[in-house]
């Protein structure tokens, strides 16, 4: 169903012009908002941390932000199909470059902070010849994650989805022989997809918040260098 809206909403907006893709998804963003209080608690929450200050309504404000701003991932996603240039910075290129060209690899350090797979595109089309491997988790009814996994392998990104309950150790041994051979691996150093994860406990804007071992670990085993990546 979120695939035959999306392509739906893409189809149309082709015709009618990019302001439809804007309006509708807004309204579907606002849509969630409204029937799923649980979520916007969560924004909340996070909110209240960064801003212990102010009211309960300032809080709920960004997060209705949060909410629509979100929909840009969308539209970033139809610009780049339809060809249309996003604007963009690229700094440190020169350090990705160098480690390509040494044969080092390097550990691709993302946050979940903007769209994972435009800047995965982006990275692709800066620089063609890195070869690239995503190591991410997987929804099993996200239909749209699916696709986007889909197009990204299509442009020659490879992709380990890693089941939340399932995951398999021979994904990290798949990751660590890729990093050996030259190649970049790129994965969220900000949230933990298993239970069973192995993390680390550290303060953040004055609350307890456990962040993955994961990419330190290959970092520490192959050898290769750490970059990070801010969208």
């Amino acid at each position: 169903m979120q695939r035959l809206f999306y392509h739906f909403l893409s189809l149309t907006a082709r015709f009618i012009g990019d302001w439809f893709f804007v309006l509708l998804s807004r309204c579907v963003a606002a849509g969630y908002f409204i029937l799923f209080p649980g979520r916007v608690r969560i924004g909340m929450d996070f909110y209240r941390a960064v801003f212990p200050h102010r009211g309960r309504f300032y809080h709920r404000y960004c997060t209705w932000r949060q909410f629509q701003n979100f929909t840009s991932l969308f539209l970033d996603r139809f610009l780049l199909q339809t060809g249309r240039e996003i604007a963009y910075t690229f700094a440190g290129r020169e350090h990705l470059l160098a480690a390509l060209q040494n044969g080092r690899g390097g550990i691709i350090l993302m946050s979940h902070m903007g769209n994972w797979e435009i800047a995965a595109h982006l990275l692709r089309r800066s620089i063609p010849d890195l070869p690239l491997m995503l190591l991410m988790g997987q929804r099993a009814r996200d239909e749209i994650e699916r696709l986007q996994k889909k197009d990204l392998a299509a442009s020659g990104i490879r992709i380990i989805a890693v089941d939340q309950t399932a995951g398999s150790p021979f994904s990290l041994v798949e990751a660590l022989s890729f990093l050996r051979s030259g190649g970049f691996v790129s994965l969220a150093g900000d949230t933990t997809w298993q239970a069973d994860e192995r993390t680390v406990t550290v303060d953040f804007l004055g609350h307890t918040a456990r962040l993955p071992e994961t990419a330190h670990t290959l970092a520490l085993v192959s050898g290769a260098p750490c970059f990070f990546l801010r969208r």
